[in-house]
């Protein structure tokens, strides 16, 4: 089965993938807690020296709010910086950064007790590199995804 075509966003498919919990007997029937973290591969990427959001973000918040708003996720917004500040600077744009993607979340309805924001500055680097290609990978917000409830996938997926 070509699972892409049975979902919309990519999130949909990789949460499948990651299910390993048996069905919690609180929650409606048919409808399992993942307690896993998966990165789903959203990252929100950042101009050089810059917290504010560029255009193409948006199609990823939005994206993913829609998605976690069906299938609600506490997630963490962990905010990354190139090698371009000191320390402490860095850390407090990456803060920055994971707090602009949190506002744009709340902004679109996503519920605020649900996220949580971190920031690892340089720490955590993407791409290891001195040049603009590898910096420009490490300004970013990955959206880390947990406690991840989910409903099964309808049967029919598409033309066979």
């Amino acid at each position: 089965m070509n699972i892409s075509r049975c979902f919309s966003h990519p999130a949909a498919a990789i949460a499948l993938l990651v299910m390993a919990a048996a069905p919690q007997p609180e929650r409606p029937e048919g409808v399992l807690q993942v307690t896993t973290c998966a990165v789903i591969g959203d990252r929100v990427f950042f101009d050089i020296g810059s917290t504010e959001l560029r255009p193409d973000a948006m199609y990823i918040i939005i994206s993913a709010v829609d998605f976690y708003s069906a299938y609600p996720a506490e997630i963490t917004l962990q905010g990354h910086t190139d090698d371009h500040f000191p320390e402490e600077k860095g850390e407090e744009v990456g803060w920055l950064r994971a707090e602009a993607v949190r506002d744009a979340f709340i902004a679109r309805g996503y519920p605020f007790e649900l996220i949580h924001t971190a920031s690892y500055g340089d720490k955590r680097p993407a791409v290891l590199g001195e040049n603009e290609d590898a910096w420009s990978q490490n300004r970013r917000v990955v959206i880390l995804v947990e406690n991840y409830l989910i409903a099964p996938p309808e049967p029919y997926c598409g033309d066979g």
